[in-house]
């Protein structure tokens, strides 16, 4: 596929969306950040004798990070649920379930005879073991679970596109070691029911998962990314924390109160502007890449303590 933008098109989708009466950067509040060039991207996350390690784990990355959104709710009483599942929360405690999944149909396939490529038999296999048990069955009480029964099934029902999907990236990463937008777009038209997002917020972070396995064992060839900030709900939440982004006070209160967002408004559009741009300038600020700034920021999420995250009911993050 050919796209004819030359920059990321998230970079113009945010500064269209950009609102500042509702969401405002507060350049001050970066400034006052000392610059720092030792923060790290994000490491592997898959030991390197992992079975789930085929074709360099990307079909797995693919698979997973399509069910990465929403681990919260709010029930018919109006009361907020986080979830849990087996002693562990939310991205994290689904993506524990989702390896062990993937881990006994890579079992099977060698089993089989099958190689560590054999995306297609991995897919039939996925499928049939939550056919079996429905996705209840493994990941318990989690959120939107018939919309993550449609978006696995987009994403598993043809293991060809996926493989032929997952060969197109692994051929960028070995030959060019880069991995950009482009390949975000490419997630988005393939499997546009888990990725189709203007704001390509979990093709974007799948790549930030393929690189970082790569560059954990492959330090002389490094994967560059060309991607933006991931555009979800934490990493405003630190970034209001930091006092970077600044909310008006209808938006400050409706999230303070856990009010429901809805998705698309204005309102949801300019917090997820407002993050990409100020991760942008908080880049350039701190002199490291956007990755970094992005696991940065959410690995420090729980520093914000008891602030609110906005509650917007999408698959998109």
């Amino acid at each position: 596929m050919h796209y004819p933008e030359k920059t990321n098109p998230v970079l113009t989708i945010a500064r269209t969306d950009y609102n500042p009466v509702l969401v405002e950067i507060n350049r001050d509040a970066i400034a006052l950040l000392p610059p720092s060039g030792d923060l790290k991207a994000m490491g592997p996350t898959l030991p390197q004798d992992s079975i789930c390690l085929g074709l360099e784990g990307i079909p797995y990355f693919i698979a997973m990070n399509s069910l990465n959104f929403q681990f919260w709710d709010v029930t018919e009483k109006d009361e907020f649920v986080r979830y849990r599942h087996e002693g562990e929360e939310g991205a994290l405690a689904m993506r524990t379930v989702f390896q062990t999944c993937w881990e006994l149909a890579a079992m099977r396939a060698h089993e089989a005879g099958r190689a560590d490529s054999d995306v297609p038999f991995f897919t039939r296999e996925l499928i049939d073991l939550f056919g079996r048990e429905g996705l209840s069955g493994r990941f318990g009480e989690i959120p939107a679970i018939g919309k993550r029964a449609r978006i696995l099934m987009e994403v598993l029902g043809d293991g060809k596109l996926l493989l032929n999907v997952a060969n197109t990236l692994h051929e960028a990463l070995v030959t060019r070691q880069q991995l950009t937008w482009v390949h975000a777009k490419l997630l988005a038209h393939s499997f546009p029911v888990a990725y189709g997002d203007d704001y390509l917020k979990k093709a974007q972070l799948t790549l930030m998962f393929i690189a970082g396995q790569w560059n954990a064992y492959n330090p002389g060839r490094p994967c560059k990314l060309d991607v933006t900030a991931a555009a979800d709900y934490q990493l405003p939440k630190i970034l209001r924390a930091m006092g970077i982004l600044r909310y008006s006070d209808w938006l400050a209160a409706s999230v303070d109160q856990t009010q429901l967002i809805e998705a698309e408004s204005i309102a949801e559009r300019a917090i997820r502007a407002g993050t990409v741009l100020a991760c942008e300038e908080l880049a350039e600020h701190l002199n490291c890449s956007l990755p970094e700034v992005d696991f940065w920021l959410w690995v420090n999420r729980n520093q914000a303590r008891d602030a609110k995250f906005h509650l917007t009911r999408t698959t998109a993050y």
